[in-house]
């Protein structure tokens, strides 16, 4: 019986420790600073919430996000997408980063202000497994990116986004849902174990991965 209590002990103080971990790991929601910055083109920025959110990762760096004030729509480029409801290029807000960033992929993104459009991963051989959804934003950065309609097709987008990270690969940041159906923004673990927060539209709730990265 000693045994088996302290087994029962044993294990219960590890869910303790692993639950303590996680906490501590989980991104930080607060209010944005301010509204959208200027560095991004007048046209874009009358269409965000002037309202922002900030998130603090547990390096203590910051992304602060500003996204569409009226729900973003469009129409899927093929089956088998999370959120068909967004067509690729779409723009669904902005982000300014405060230091380094990893991006989904684990390239560097530097301190920027990026506008944030719809993407979709690749059916290739190269991107098997690296999400369990096929959506994404591509971060492009503010000065490259001045239209609200940039007619922009997938290549297109992804040429773009390459100067966001200085390679020959987009920035990008993975989509999920979550399931809970939030009335407000949150954080909460995806379904691969990454962080993202939740943001709220009339109809449509989208989770963006702050951390966490797929297979490279």
């Amino acid at each position: 019986m000693k045994c088996v209590r302290s087994t029962v002990i044993a294990t219960g103080l590890l869910a303790a420790t692993l639950a303590a971990s996680a906490a501590a790991d989980e991104p930080r929601l607060g209010p944005g600073s301010g509204p959208p910055p200027e560095a991004l083109s007048e046209e874009i920025r009358s269409v965000l919430n002037p309202e922002g959110l900030t998130i603090t990762l547990a390096s203590g760096e910051t992304m602060e996000f500003w996204f569409l004030a009226e729900t973003p729509s469009g129409e899927s480029s093929r089956g088998g997408a999370t959120f068909p409801d967004l067509g690729v290029g779409t723009l669904v807000g902005a982000l300014r980063t405060s230091g380094t960033w990893s991006d989904y992929k684990g390239n560097s993104i530097e301190p920027n202000v990026f506008t944030l459009r719809y993407g979709m991963r690749p059916e290739d051989g190269n991107h098997m497994g690296v999400s369990v959804h096929l959506d994404f934003v591509l971060l492009v950065p503010a000065a490259e990116d001045m239209a609200l309609d940039a007619g922009w097709g997938q290549d297109d987008l992804n040429i773009m986004s390459f100067a966001a990270t200085g390679l020959g690969h987009p920035g990008v940041m993975s989509l999920a849902p979550n399931w809970n159906s939030p009335s407000e923004p949150v954080v909460f673990q995806d379904d691969a174990g990454g962080w993202a927060v939740a943001w709220v539209w009339d109809g449509m709730t989208v989770g963006f991965v702050v951390e966490g990265e797929g297979e490279h």
